[in-house]
């Protein structure tokens, strides 16, 4: 039975950590209990034999809660009623997440949460002694809960020191770095990449520490640092999927944009990620690919929005350095000069026609369908063009090249 010992004890006292606590508890509730750090990280849980919950067996192999618990959490508003209340809740079993009946309270100093206790309860629920014995432990559980972040800030400010120095390549050595992480105690074993969350306006430390609580919960990889700067979030996200890193980080991102939009309200951001590289002596270089994504987006909003990495910017992640060479260079495309000037002298749109039928990929049908005109009309177009231009429309080079003058012309 989960009832409480009848038992005049005092909760106050001294306890051996992290354990000790969640021992006393769990022997007061004759109960499985684990503590949770503010994003769902265990942090300690009781031995009990024989305790055939999923979702706890998964949080232990883990040290995390499953995301799919936490995301269901979110949706039945459990979560949203923890952070807003510092009193314990009883969550009733949840089928679509495997979860079985629990008590849950906030570890909270002053307003802020810093931590949650779970007690599975059976069908016999714990009577008012025992949920006002959890409420005095989770008042308890402050002091060291704040020591625990004090500890964990201080090694927080020496990582994100160390971030700064490899994001703008200040240690070069690989095996330095991979020296200086075994330290931090993290593996180095993996694939990464820097990713860059730039928001329209700088976030307020509020909202900043709500998006860390989902930047930690989500699964789909690995965030090793994280560092705000300005307008900005940026990530050294790790993942061991060798085969597929791509979809592991494309995955990441959409989990967290639609997180932070669905519970957040916040929608005016881009993210982006850059190379993906073993040697972290590479950090340096993801960052600035990172970067040059979102630059090319702002430039090329149009041609780049389904575009979200480095790697899948094809002939783009050139189109600067190009640009440079042809500004150095004076140049000028005199087949663009041509239809320009047709265009301004008979009131024409067929520079926009080329455009759109390179953009298509030389698809005649897409090109007319986003122009709005038949596939007759749109070869006409080009057949005028070719004449105008002195273009030849079948020849790859001549069509490339000409392609990326017109992208060229949208950057200056």
């Amino acid at each position: 039975m989960n009832e409480a010992k009848n038992n005049e004890n005092e909760f106050f006292g001294t306890f051996n950590g992290f354990e000790g606590f969640i021992d006393k508890i769990s022997d007061f509730l004759k109960a499985p209990v684990t503590l949770e750090d503010a994003h769902h990280h265990l942090l300690c849980y009781s031995n009990h034999e024989n305790v055939k919950d999923s979702v706890r067996i998964s949080t232990i192999i883990g040290r995390q809660v499953p995301e799919k618990v936490i995301n269901g959490l979110w949706k039945e508003g459990i979560i949203p009623a923890l952070m807003a209340s510092d009193k314990p809740i009883r969550i009733k079993k949840i089928e679509e997440i495997d979860l079985n009946n629990r008590i849950a309270i906030s570890i909270r100093n002053y307003k802020d949460v810093i931590g949650y206790i779970w007690v599975i309860e059976d069908d016999d629920e714990f009577k008012e002694e025992a949920l006002n014995f959890l409420a005095k432990a989770a008042k308890e559980m402050r002091v060291p809960m704040v020591q625990y972040y004090s500890n964990k800030n201080k090694r927080e400010v020496s990582y994100q020191d160390f971030f700064w120095q490899l994001l703008l390549g200040n240690i070069k050595s690989e095996d330095e770095i991979v020296k200086r992480l075994n330290h931090m105690n993290f593996s180095s074993s993996k694939l990464f990449t820097i990713m860059v969350i730039r928001y329209d306006k700088e976030l307020v430390s509020g909202i900043n520490k709500q998006i860390v609580y989902f930047l930690y919960t989500i699964q789909q990889a690995q965030v090793i640092f994280h560092v705000f700067d300005g307008k900005d979030l940026i990530l050294l996200v790790s993942t061991k999927s060798k085969d597929c890193p791509s979809q592991a980080f494309n995955k990441f991102i959409k989990s967290f944009v639609g997180q932070i939009n669905e519970r957040l309200g916040i929608n005016d951001l881009e993210a982006v990620y850059g190379g993906v590289y073993e040697e972290l002596a590479k950090v340096e270089a993801s960052y600035k690919e990172a970067l040059t994504v979102l630059d090319i987006k702002k430039k090329l909003p149009k041609e780049t929005r389904s575009l979200n990495s480095y790697g899948n910017l094809g002939i783009y992640q050139l189109i600067n350095t190009i640009h440079e060479i042809r500004k150095n260079e004076k140049y000028e495309n005199n087949s663009i000069k041509k239809i320009k000037d047709y265009d301004y002298q008979h009131n024409q749109r067929f520079l926009e026609t080329l455009e759109t039928y390179l953009d298509c990929d030389s698809n005649t049908y897409e090109a007319a369908q986003a122009l709005h005109i038949h596939t007759n009309t749109l070869n006409y177009r080009l057949k005028r063009i070719g004449e105008i231009s002195d273009l030849n429309l079948k020849n790859f080079s001549q069509k490339m090249s000409i392609y990326i003058d017109l992208k060229i012309e949208k950057l200056c």
